[in-house]
Formats: C-alpha cells, sequence, structure tokens
C-alpha cells in the first residue's frame, strides 16, 4: 500500500491506449486530477494507491472504469513505462488527489477494471452490485459463484462485483474477490449488496446476524433454510429485529418445467381429472462428498428441501406423515450415519398420496416427478441432473398408458432462480415464489419428518 503525494512528478504517459494485463503480474496503480490529459502527457499531480497483483487477465484501455471495493474510482487515463519490464504504472483520472490512505482501502481490497461506456450507458448501468458468497465451498464455488458470473453477461448486471468470504480459501476463481471475513469487506453501498449464504445450516444464524449488524439486508440461503426447531426460532428471532429481505434458493421454483406442471395440473383439475398420488425421487451418487465433509447429518438434509419446496408448490395442503426409512452409507469399512438416503411416505389432507426418495448412493442421477390421477391419466417430468445438460423432459399419457404428448426445452433452473432473484430485488421484478414465510413451513415440516423418521428407524 502507498499512501503519499507528488507534485512534481514529471510521469510521462505512454502513447499506446492499451495494456495487457495477464495473471499474476504486478502492477502499480496511481491516481491524478490533472484535467490536460493527453498522449505523451506530462503529469506532475500524482497519488499514489498501491501494488495489485492481477488474478484475471484482461486488456486494460483507456477510458475504462475502475472501481475500487465496488465504489467507482475513476477513468484510466494511460500508463507510464518507467519501471517496467518490472512493471507498468496505471494511472487513473479521479476527481480528487487520492492516496490509499484516503481511500481507507486495505490488502484485501479489489480493484476492478470495466469496459468504457459513453457517459448515457454509465447512467443507467454505471450501479455497482455486490455479491458476497459466504462460504466458498461446493454450493458457494460450483453452483453460486457459476451463476454469479453469467448473471454480470447481461447488461443490467454487467458492473456485478463478487467476493467469497470463507476463512480457508478452497480454491480460487478468476474475477472473484476474497476476504476471510465479511467485516473486511469495504462495500460502502450496502443497499446494492446481496450476501448468499453457502454455509452449513448449523452456522447460518451467527452469520446472518453478523451481516446484519454490518449493515447488509437482502440474503440469498441455500437450502435448507435451517434443519431443527430450535434454529428455526433463532433464525425468527433474527429477522424479526430486522428489516431484512430474504430468499432461499429454490431453483424448482422458477424450472420452466414447474410451470408447465402447475399450468397443466390446473387444467385437468378443471377437466374434472382428480389427482391420486404424487411421485418425487432425487437420486444421486454422493459418496466421496459424505466421505470427506460433515456439512449435513443426514439424507434429508441434502435434497429433501428441494423435494419438500417442490412438493408445497404443487399441493397447497397440510401433510401427514404415514411412514419412512433413513439408512446408513456403507463404503469398504466406511459407514456415514443416516447418509445412505431415505424414503417417506406422506398423505395430504384431501387424500393425495405422496412418496419421496432420496438414494445418495445411487449410480444413476434422477431428478423426477410423476402426478398420477383417479381416472389412470399420469404426467412425468425429469429435471436436468447437473450442470452437463440443461435440457427438462415433460410426458403425458392417458388412462391406457399410451403416450399423448411430450416436450423437451431448456430449462436452466439455478440460473432462472438467480435472475428473478436479482431482478425483485433491484429492478422492482416480481417476487420469486421462495420467501421466508413459505421456507419456515418448509422447515417445520422437514424437521417433523426428521423426528418421525428416527423415532420408525
Amino acid at each position: 500500500m502507498l499512501d503519499h503525494k507528488k507534485y512534481d512528478r514529471g510521469m510521462l504517459l505512454m502513447a499506446d491506449k492499451s495494456r495487457c494485463l495477464r495473471r499474476s503480474e504486478i502492477h502499480e496503480i496511481a491516481t491524478t486530477d490533472e484535467t490536460n490529459i493527453h498522449t505523451n502527457a506530462c503529469i506532475d499531480r500524482i497519488g499514489f494507491l498501491g501494488f495489485v497483483e492481477i488474478e484475471t487477465p484482461y486488456v486494460v484501455e483507456v477510458n475504462d472504469l475502475v472501481f475500487v471495493d465496488s465504489k467507482y474510482l475513476g477513468r484510466v487515463a494511460g500508463f507510464n513505462s518507467c519501471h517496467f519490464p518490472n512493471h507498468y504504472n496505471i494511472i487513473i483520472k479521479t476527481e480528487e488527489l487520492l492516496t490509499s490512505d484516503d481511500l481507507k482501502i486495505n490488502i484485501d481490497s479489489c480493484i476492478q477494471f470495466f469496459p468504457k461506456i459513453d457517459e448515457q450507458e454509465k447512467k443507467s448501468n454505471g450501479v455497482m452490485f455486490s455479491a458476497i458468497i459466504m462460504g466458498f465451498g461446493h454450493s458457494g464455488r460450483d453452483l453460486h459463484a457459476n451463476c454469479l458470473k453469467n448473471l454480470g453477461k447481461k447488461k443490467k448486471y454487467q458492473n456485478l462485483s463478487i467476493f467469497a468470504v470463507d476463512p480457508i480459501y478452497q480454491k480460487r476463481l478468476d474475477g472473484i474477490g476474497y476476504a476471510s471475513g465479511i467485516e473486511k469487506l469495504k462495500i460502502e453501498d450496502k443497499s446494492n449488496a446481496v450476501v448468499h449464504i453457502c454455509t452449513p445450516p448449523n452456522l447460518r444464524e451467527s452469520i446472518i446476524e453478523k451481516a446484519v449488524d454490518i449493515g447488509y439486508q437482502k440474503f440469498l440461503i441455500e437450502k435448507p433454510l435451517c434443519s431443527v426447531d430450535s434454529s428455526i426460532s433463532d433464525l425468527k428471532k433474527i429477522i424479526s429485529n430486522s428489516s431484512l429481505d430474504i430468499l432461499v434458493v429454490s431453483n424448482w421454483s422458477c424450472s420452466r418445467l414447474f410451470f408447465y406442471l402447475k399450468e397443466r395440473l390446473s387444467q385437468l383439475v378443471n377437466m374434472n381429472h382428480e389427482i391420486y398420488s404424487i411421485k418425487i425421487i432425487q437420486n444421486k451418487s454422493r459418496v466421496s462428498v459424505s466421505l470427506n465433509t460433515d456439512s449435513h447429518s443426514s439424507a434429508l438434509d441434502v435434497e429433501f428441501p428441494h423435494m419438500l419446496v417442490l412438493l408445497c408448490l404443487l399441493v397447497n395442503s397440510e401433510m401427514n406423515y404415514k411412514s419412512g426409512k433413513i439408512w446408513d452409507m456403507h463404503y469398504s469399512r466406511n459407514i456415514v450415519e443416516n447418509m445412505g438416503g431415505a424414503y417417506v411416505d406422506l398423505e395430504s389432507k384431501d387424500g393425495i398420496k405422496i412418496y419421496l426418495e432420496s438414494n445418495l448412493m445411487s449410480p444413476i442421477k434422477q431428478r423426477s416427478v410423476e402426478l398420477k390421477f383417479t381416472n389412470g391419466y399420469k404426467i412425468q417430468g425429469f429435471f436436468p441432473v447437473d450442470s452437463s445438460d440443461f435440457y427438462s423432459y415433460l410426458y403425458e399419457f392417458d388412462n391406457k398408458n399410451n403416450l399423448k404428448d411430450e416436450k423437451v426445452f431448456y430449462d436452466n433452473t439455478l440460473e432462472s432462480f438467480f435472475k428473478r432473484a436479482y431482478d425483485y430485488f433491484f429492478s422492482n421484478g416480481k417476487k420469486p415464489l421462495s420467501d421466508i414465510s413459505f421456507h419456515y413451513k418448509v422447515c417445520e415440516m422437514l424437521a417433523k419428518i426428521k423426528h418421525n423418521l428416527m423415532e420408525d428407524n
């Protein structure tokens, strides 16, 4: 970090209008408030910020926008090569002469360059948004970070800065800033920031409480919201004392397949088709993750929250527990209790029979839902199983089991959910179906199922 100013530096700007910044290179950042800036200009007034390490390769050009910790700093004025080949000086045109001390930046601060845009675009698209991923394990790193990067490619969110907060950096990704604690992020406009909670359920209450104390109010929480009754009451206490806006990740709620199912179900019920049963299955192999982490205490915490969300969106009725089973995961001499899988039989108040199953030692991935009607009519839907393919399938069968209709369509459910969530937070978009009150009900249902299952087993 540098915090001194020079008023007679005599720094000559290069004729070149761009420079290639390669990963791991070190370059110096400085500011100037001089107005007569042109090719080969001699800049006397210089404020020094310090040295930066390039994490994401980039071709920086004169007039590119520069942000520090999500706050607009200025535009690239030019480059100086007096220390080359050791490093370049990158000069930023600012309203006043600034140093690192003036900006109150530190060693964890993030400096970002964005392609130059004209003043009209700057007025409409110059808002800086921040996404803070709390916990950079599988969910934060492989799901949230990738979706946020794609969201940042959209013009509306082109100035989206992504930060990962984790005391142990498990894997660095290009284009993402890092900090060991949320208090170390210097984000001034917290109203344009969303905190993504991707930690295990037992850590979430304290993390949310700390973020609220700092001033953050928008949250996206990875499922499940919480897993036990005590957690629900603790979380309610935190939220009741704050004006927070919280959504819980439930990608099926923004799936095109779900919307098709919901619409078709409504049509068939209006045609006097009475629904008889619902079967939801989410199978996959989770052996490696379960052997190496203890982030979940049972198979009910992995896929069941997704299945219960889908069930509650399809059927607005109280569910009664009938029976179920949970089993251990066995691999060689290793046993992980209650992580092999589970199934549950439920029945709605109006008599719909419900079967939920999740086998976490299945060699075949499956995410499916089946609706059967009393007259023999049947609908089957298959969601994308992972990021290798984003297509859903919908099949309808008549009462003689003849295929009546089939549809195949693109259905990137998680990206759709993130887009809807951010549009709701920042663009007056419609609120997703996944708000906090809805997920309280899901968590309470999950807690009852867990209690009954443990008693049965």
